[in-house]
C-alpha cells in the first residue's frame, strides 16, 4: 500500500520525533514539528489512516502513535536524508582507531568496541575464513633485547601476532636474517604453514636452529588466522527502554553466541550498506531490533561491521558512522598490507 504526500510527511515527522523521545507521538507534537500549517484534528485523521494502513501502531488506548516496522521501512527507503558527520565526530573515531593501531591483532575487534561506544548499540565486526587466504605480509617488532613480536597479515585482512623469545640478543642483523627466512612464506596459502611444510622449506634453504622460535611463532599465528573472526561488543546496550524485556534480551544474547549463524547473517548480502528492520532480518530472536551493516574491502576480499539496535535508532546517523569507519578501515588495512 502506497503512502505519499502529506501522509508521508506526517509519518516521517512521527518517526523523527519518536527517534528522539522514545515516547508515543501525539497530534499536537506533530503539528509543532511540521513546517506547514495543519490542524491537530487533520493530523489525528491522517494518523488514524496511517494506522489502518499498517504504518503506525497505538501501544495502548488514548496513547499517541509509534511507527510500525513497515513505517520504518517506508521512511528509510523514501524519506531518510543523508547524514553528515561533524568534524568532531570524525576526530573522535580517528583517535579511537589510532589507539587500536597499537594492538594490530585487536584491530578487527577494536572496530566493534569503538562502534558500540559511539552509537550505544550492539556492534559486531567479522572477517570470514577464506580457504584460499594467503600470507600477505610478515613483520617483526622488537620488544626487548631477547623478545620480539611477529605480525602476520593475510590477504583477507586478518592480523595476528605472536611474541617469541630467543636465548640470544636480538639485533638488527638478527632481524634481517629472520626476515630473509620468513620471505619464503609470503604468498603461501595459510594451510601451507604447518610444521611439516615449514620443516621442508627449512631443510631446503638450510635454516639454522636459532630461527626455530620465529617459525614456531609463525605456525601459531597462522593457526589463529584460520578461524572466522567474529567480535560482539556492547551487549549491555540491549538494556534499552525499547528492548528491556529480559526474555527478549536473553534470546538476542543467545543468538550472538551462535557464531556460524551470526556469520551467515552478516555475509548474506553485500550491498554498500544494508538496513534490515525487525522481521526483515529473518531471525526470530532479532525480530524486535534493527540491523545495519557496512562492508570494507581487503583487496579482493571483504570484512563487515554491523550495528544492532532498537527500531527507533537514528538510521541516517548510524549509516554515516558505519560508512566512515569502513572507509578508515580500508585505508588502515591498505597501509598494513603495503608495509
Amino acid at each position: 500500500m502506497e503512502v505519499k504526500g502529506r501522509k508521508l510527511e506526517i509519518l516521517a515527522a512521527i518517526i523523527e520525533i519518536y527517534t528522539r523521545t522514545s515516547q508515543p507521538v501525539g497530534s499536537s507534537a506533530v503539528c509543532k514539528y511540521l513546517n506547514f500549517s495543519i490542524s491537530p484534528a487533520t493530523v489525528r485523521n491522517e494518523m488514524a489512516q496511517l494506522s489502518l494502513m499498517g504504518f503506525l501502531e497505538q501501544p495502548y488506548v488514548s496513547a499517541g502513535r509509534i511507527p510500525s516496522q513497515i513505517g520504518y521501512r517506508v521512511y528509510v527507503d523514501f524519506f531518510m536524508k543523508e547524514y553528515e558527520l561533524s568534524v568532531y565526530d570524525k576526530s573522535v573515531i580517528d583517535e579511537k582507531l589510532k589507539i587500536k593501531l597499537a594492538e594490530p591483532e585487536n584491530l578487527i575487534g577494536g572496530l566493534a568496541k569503538i562502534l558500540s561506544e559511539i552509537t550505544d548499540c550492539v556492534a559486531v565486526s567479522a572477517v570470514p575464513w577464506d580457504k584460499n587466504a594467503c600470507v600477505e605480509n610478515i613483520r617483526f617488532v622488537k620488544i626487548n633485547s631477547k623478545s620480539a613480536m611477529l605480525i602476520l597479515i593475510t590477504t583477507t585482512g586478518v592480523v595476528k601476532t605472536k611474541i617469541f623469545t630467543c636465548k640470544f640478543e636480538i639485533n638488527e642483523k638478527i632481524l634481517e636474517i629472520f626476515a630473509k627466512v620468513i620471505r619464503e612464506f609470503i604468498n603461501k596459502p595459510l594451510e601451507f604453514l604447518s610444521p611439516e611444510s615449514i620443516n621442508l622449506v627449512c631443510n631446503r634453504i638450510g635454516t639454522e636452529n636459532f630461527v626455530l622460535p620465529v617459525l614456531e611463532a609463525l605456525i601459531s599465528a597462522a593457526q589463529k588466522s584460520r578461524i572466522s573472526e567474529v567480535n560482539v561488543e556492547g551487549e549491555l546496550n540491549l538494556f534499552d527502554k525499547n528492548n528491556g524485556k529480559i526474555e527478549n534480551i536473553y534470546k538476542i544474547w543467545k543468538f550472538f553466541n551462535k557464531k556460524d549463524e551470526l556469520l551467515e547473517l552478516l555475509f548474506l548480502k553485500k550491498n554498500a550498506t544494508d538496513i534490515f528492520i525487525g522481521n526483515e532480518i529473518g531471525v526470530s530472536a532479532l525480530s524486535g531490533v534493527s540491523l545495519i551493516k557496512s562492508y570494507y574491502s581487503v583487496g579482493e576480499n571483504f570484512g563487515v561491521i554491523a550495528l544492532i539496535g532498537p527500531l527507533n535508532v537514528n538510521y541516517a546517523c548510524m549509516v554515516a558512522k558505519l560508512n566512515y569507519i569502513s572507509k578508515v578501515m580500508e585505508s588502515v588495512l591498505k597501509e598494513f598490507l603495503a608495509r
